[in-house]
């Protein structure tokens, strides 16, 4: 993904109100489309003369300069249609102009990458133990050694010649982040604060603006504003998964409890099946994880409250939506659930930090509640790309692949 490089430039983000375009006129259409689409094509030309070019990820599918390479390809025959009705058909080439450095840039930038021998690392390991990247490291609860065996299990691509520090630092991190989540209480105030400084500060509620949860190259603006570090996912695809994978933290999805709700059908989309396969995992991920944490709260409260615990401990108005839910699903068929079965993925946290229930069931499972707002806002926009086949990012999958670690930690015990 494409890091800004602005610093507190991106904490003065604006997000301007989105115009009504059905209202407007034929020739008004072809004057938005055509300022829509020169502020893209200056936007791309920043990105190629930046040096926040070379800090992109080079992932096809996921990468922000990628997708806007890809909405200026899509969108090329329209605009041209446009342009041509307005007499101005002058202008297209100004969109080959940009594009194809931007699509060279990008495999040059992917050509950096490589795969280190066995005594390659051991140098490579060398060099970190005296940088300043090595005190930063002690954080975690990982060795010297398991860094040096999970780069020897790489089998693609990870590290990045011209960053070599840099990517060491981020392979690193990805593998400290495993360690500590395998050796520590996963809402353990140690590990919540570790994981702030590498993913981010979410404790304070947010309330999201429209352009962070539907355009990427915001919302990695967004991300990088609270603190994400751009370490984590600046490698290809196939290499961040892999290491992913080596830390523990992309692996098998839990397993499905049926009983508290069962996979809702992706939505139907005319976008590229192969571009959401991993839109796809995400959502199968999530829902396995909702009928865990519903299953959790369910039990968890009815221990304390019983059974009929939705009638007296949710939050205002929720009980009813609940119920209105599971009799419009009795009516199409379907057989009932367990009331709980019917929650949004908002009202987990709500649930769960409510001041009656933290105090007498959850407090003790994860610590503050300030630590359940920031793991559930983490997932919130994911969660909602995932219901809207909306293609992700890898900061993305990170996020979830660490939140849902944390959560099922707790809850399947």
């Amino acid at each position: 993904m494409v890091r800004s490089g602005r610093g507190s430039e991106d904490r003065n983000l604006k997000f301007e109100p989105m115009v009504e375009i059905s209202k407007l006129s034929q020739a008004a259409r072809v004057q938005i489309a055509t300022e829509s689409r020169h502020s893209a094509i200056e936007t791309a030309r920043q990105i190629v003369d930046s040096p926040a070019m070379q800090a992109a990820v080079a992932v096809q599918e996921n990468l922000a300069t990628t997708q806007l390479l890809a909405d200026l390809t899509q969108s090329h025959a329209v605009l041209q249609a446009a342009w041509q009705s307005a007499g101005i058909l002058d202008r297209v080439s100004d969109l080959h102009e940009i594009v194809d450095p931007l699509r060279g840039a990008m495999d040059e930038f992917s050509a950096r990458f490589s795969l280190p021998d066995l005594s390659d690392t051991v140098k490579l390991m060398q060099q970190f133990q005296q940088s300043p990247e090595m005190e930063e490291f002690s954080k975690y609860a990982a060795s010297v050694n398991e860094i040096q065996r999970a780069m020897d299990a790489m089998q693609t691509p990870w590290l990045d010649a011209q960053e070599s520090q840099r990517s060491i630092a981020g392979f690193a991190r990805i593998q400290g982040i495993g360690s500590i989540l395998n050796r520590t209480q996963s809402f353990d105030d140690v590990v919540s604060k570790t994981l702030r400084s590498d993913l981010g500060d979410w404790r304070d509620k947010i309330t999201w603006p429209e352009p962070v949860l539907t355009d990427k190259g915001v919302r990695a603006a967004f991300y990088v504003d609270r603190g994400f570090d751009a370490t984590l996912t600046d490698r290809p695809a196939p290499a961040f998964h892999e290491s992913a994978e080596i830390a523990g933290l992309r692996r098998q999805p839990p397993p499905l409890v049926a009983n508290y709700g069962e996979p809702v059908p992706r939505v139907d989309s005319d976008s590229d099946e192969e571009a959401l396969v991993l839109t796809n995992a995400a959502h199968d991920w999530l829902q396995r994880l909702e009928s865990h944490l519903r299953r959790f709260i369910d039990t968890q409260m009815a221990a304390v409250f019983g059974p009929d615990w939705p009638r007296t401990q949710l939050p205002n108005g929720v009980y009813d939506q609940w119920k209105e839910k599971r009799e419009s699903a009795v009516k199409a068929g379907r057989q009932p659930k367990q009331l709980i079965a019917y929650a949004d993925f908002t009202d987990y946290e709500r649930v769960i930090c409510k001041k009656d229930n933290w105090r007498q069931v959850f407090k003790g499972y994860f610590i503050r509640p300030e630590s359940v707002r920031e793991c559930f806002q983490r997932m919130h926009p994911i969660r909602l790309d995932t219901m809207h086949a909306r293609i992700i990012s890898q900061d993305d999958e990170l996020l979830l692949y660490v939140e849902v670690r944390r959560l099922i930690s707790v809850i399947s015990k």
